[in-house]
């Protein structure tokens, strides 16, 4: 196989991976909402799925077998589709998800208090 052709198999797999991606986070998306839980944020690349009570860092570890191993975002949502999307999650912007992961409230909590 020839350079060429192996650069051209390796873009046609990243298009076939992005667009499962899409549609793995879109039904996700779709069940939990399209709106972070905690400040209402709605720009679809800055949200994410969050483990409400704590413990996505094992999760991942579980889905994927090793620490912070590549692909876990596609694993968790392939798993949350499986499962029939479980309860104990909800949709979280990066920012409002990366304050939680200190074990402190979010500010948007705070100032709703």
């Amino acid at each position: 196989m020839t350079a060429d052709q192996h650069a051209k198999i390796k873009k046609r797999n990243l298009a076939s991976q992005k667009i499962l991606y899409t549609n793995r986070k879109k039904s996700v998306l779709d069940h939990y909402g399209w709106a972070c839980a905690c400040c209402g944020e709605t720009v679809v690349a800055f949200l994410c799925i969050d483990h409400v009570n704590g413990g996505g860092n094992k999760h991942r570890e579980e889905l994927t077998g090793r620490k912070n191993g590549g692909g876990a975002t596609m694993k968790l949502y392939k798993w949350l589709i499986d499962n029939d999307f479980p309860p104990e999650f909800r949709t979280l912007c990066h920012n409002c998800n990366f304050v939680t992961r200190l074990g402190d409230p979010c500010p948007h909590e705070m100032e709703m208090r």
